[in-house]
């Protein structure tokens, strides 16, 4: 009975499998039968729920991501007013096209980073710089990047994406014909499908969001640091007294041409560019290294303060001594043994000082050259700071091929040829006393060699000096009260002209003021430079007497110099007028190219050892720069600026 029951029950079991095994081959059957089900309409206007319906929704979603970019990056660029105008012609000359944020753009990125970490080796303030933003902002772009690269890998895992993408991941809608295109099994995804790969489009939709988001965080930061970088390196104009750009947020305003011309270059070529920026004259790259150096010694902590109560001198012994001999050496000055012997090796080291802080090398250690050693350090880094800015701020920034530079504070002259220095002589410039001049009926600090470049045309053997009339009237009538023949006894004739004006002249020859060369360049307040009668002056270690004028120590083998390179006279044949003896005449020599001359106010220079000298801040600049007051007020400049309108 068993048998017989297994029996039954195996044969009804295979008519249930025969009968389902003929259902599914014509389910089967039916499905092949079945037409392809293609779209008949655009996907935007298809029915809901059909494929055409989701093919447009996988693409608004992907599209809305789109829009993001360039929506944030105007949101960003309107919220700094100060930059916004010049940051959107920035924008619009690369079409609002990314030029950071592609993989391919990272050199543009690591030129500017680098630039960012080397601003205060320039001096510059990172704090005038969006430095710690650009790099949160790069940071979250990463990751963003990173967690939409994850989520488009899970749904490149979903059935029918890879053929869809092309179509719904773009700008432009996707069409009836570019979906009826598509394999039969894509058209033929069911709904459960479609909505699994909406509900990753979706989350691939808000990555991309976010990720567009943190790209137009770094395209605006990366944009605005480099245009900073370019404005303080090439049109930044902070130091100088008389032309300083009033207000830091808003000068670039008058440059957005010149700044968005460089960012092209700098797309074309970042690196270069960017290197391309700073100063190329010598002196530039070595006040950096002093910055370098002087921030070293910050490191260490302050110089210690010394005390020089008499006049310290070879032999002596004291506590004293050993503290300025620690004070050198902190300084790179000394090197011999610290202790309390004023030796021979301080001798060197204190003269070496002295000759680079503008003081008379003696070698000897006086009370005045107290005040100087008791600089604060931080004091010296700032001044090493401000003659950077002032580099790029000058007008011989990279220097010429052939130029004359007077430096107000060094009381020095230096002819450049090239990137040698061929001539380094001693100065005599302007006062700082404070002026009258009658015949104009002002006041002020009016005999300040002014700030100011112009070209040598001319230079005069045998000058005649034409009095100023405020000269005439300050000093000479004073000194014909005491002296009646005063004018007589030093060379001086008055001569009246035909419209009644009387001047003064003093003739050529010995005892003339402008001794025997002049150096002509035409220039608004009547300033040239010469040599003098009165040598006593270059001793001086504040060289600031004349009014205006430079008269410069040892002129014949600069004029022979500068006769040789740009006239077509033979530079001795000078010799022979210079040696006139009789009713010596002025001789007027015209150079065949005019060569540059740059008076500048720079209170750091650098000596052939790479060490920074230190000069007299003689006007006070240094001072007002750091006190906030440059650029002056019209009332400063009222008393300060004033034309000389008739030469000296």
């Amino acid at each position: 009975m068993l048998f017989k029951h297994r029996n039954i029950c195996g044969a009804v079991a295979f008519l249930v499998f025969s009968l389902c095994c003929a259902g599914c081959d014509k389910l089967d059957m039916q499905r092949t039968r079945d037409p392809v089900p293609l779209l008949t309409a655009e996907p935007e206007d298809c029915e809901a729920g059909t494929f055409g319906d989701y093919a447009f929704q996988l693409w608004s979603e992907l599209n809305s991501a789109h829009t993001v970019l360039r929506a944030r990056e105007m949101d960003l660029i309107d919220a700094d007013p100060r930059w916004s105008r010049t940051l959107r012609e920035t924008f619009e000359s690369v079409q609002w096209e990314p030029v950071f944020t592609h993989d391919t753009d990272s050199p543009r990125l690591e030129a500017v980073l680098a630039a960012m970490d080397g601003l205060g080796a320039h001096g510059l303030k990172p704090e005038h710089y969006p430095v710690d933003g650009l790099k949160e902002a790069i940071a979250a772009f990463q990751s963003s990047a990173t967690r939409e690269a994850e989520t488009l890998a899970e749904l490149e895992q979903k059935t029918g994406w890879t053929e869809l993408r092309p179509f719904v991941d773009r700008m432009d809608k996707p069409t009836m014909d570019e979906m009826n295109s598509l394999p039969e099994p894509v058209l033929r995804l069911d709904a459960r499908d479609l909505e699994k790969m909406l509900a990753g489009v979706r989350r691939l939709s808000v990555a991309r969001k976010d990720v567009a988001s943190s790209k137009a965080r770094v395209e605006v930061l990366a944009t605005v640091a480099c245009l900073k970088y370019i404005m303080d390196q090439r049109f930044r104009v902070a130091a100088d007294p008389f032309h300083a750009q009033p207000d830091r947020d808003s000068a670039h305003e008058k440059f957005s041409q010149q700044l968005v011309e460089t960012f092209g270059r700098f797309l074309a070529d970042p690196a270069g560019t960017l290197a391309s920026l700073p100063p190329t004259h010598p002196y530039y790259a070595r006040v950096m290294k002093a910055l370098e150096t002087y921030r070293a010694m910050e490191a260490d902590g302050p110089f210690p303060e010394v005390k020089i109560p008499v006049k310290y001198r070879v032999g002596m012994k004291t506590a004293n001594v050993l503290a300025i001999k620690q004070r050198l050496a902190r300084e790179g000055y000394f090197t011999g043994t610290i202790d309390e012997s004023y030796d021979a090796d301080l001798v060197a080291a204190v003269k070496k000082y002295q000759e680079y802080h503008g003081f008379e090398t003696t070698g000897l250690l006086e009370p005045r050259h107290e005040k100087s050693l008791n600089v604060p350090l931080s004091d010296r880094i700032q001044q090493i700071e401000l003659s950077l800015q002032r580099w790029r701020e000058s007008a011989i920034r990279d220097g010429g091929e052939l130029y004359v530079r007077v430096n107000i504070p060094e009381f020095m002259m230096e002819v450049w040829k090239g990137t040698e220095r061929v001539f380094h002589n001693r100065v005599v410039v302007g006062n700082n006393k404070w002026g009258v001049d009658p015949t104009s009926e002002i006041e002020g600090k009016i005999n300040r060699t002014k700030i100011f470049q112009a070209n040598i045309v001319e230079i005069v053997i045998n000058p005649r000096w034409n009095v100023p009339a405020r000269v005439k009237k300050v000093e000479l009538e004073y000194d014909l009260m005491s002296q009646p023949d005063y004018l007589l006894k030093n060379n001086y004739v008055v001569e009246t002209l035909p419209d009644g004006r009387e001047i003064v002249y003093q003739k050529s020859g010995e005892g003339n003021a402008l001794g025997k060369i002049k150096f002509n360049f035409p220039n608004e307040y009547g300033i040239f430079m010469h040599d003098t009668n009165m040598k006593s002056f270059f001793k001086r270690e504040i060289r600031a007497y004349s009014h205006g004028c430079v008269r410069l120590d040892d002129p014949v083998p600069v004029a022979k110099f500068l006769l040789a390179e740009a006239s077509s006279v033979v530079p001795d044949s000078i010799d022979t007028y210079m040696e006139e003896e009789v009713e010596p005449k002025p001789r007027y020599i015209k150079l065949t190219t005019p060569v540059p001359i740059y008076m500048e106010y720079n209170s750091v220079g650098i000596g052939d050892d790479g060490l920074p000298m230190f000069f007299s801040d003689v006007y006070s600049y240094d001072r007002d720069y750091l006190d906030g007051k440059i650029p002056y007020s019209p009332e400063m400049l009222e008393l300060l600026q004033r034309k000389i309108t008739q030469p000296e």
